[in-house]
């Protein structure tokens, strides 16, 4: 029963490091955008 919840844990764990990868991947694609954006409008 306890390996399991062990085992159960670490899945957890690394599912959720797998989904806080994505969202810090996700948020510096948005800041890179906006950037772009800044860059394009204040080129003009």
């Amino acid at each position: 029963m306890r390996i399991n919840f062990l085992i159960f844990a670490i899945f957890i764990q690394r599912r959720d490091a797998a989904s806080i990868d994505k969202s810090i991947e996700r948020k510096r694609v948005i800041e890179n955008k906006i950037n772009d954006a800044k860059l394009k409008h204040t080129s003009i």
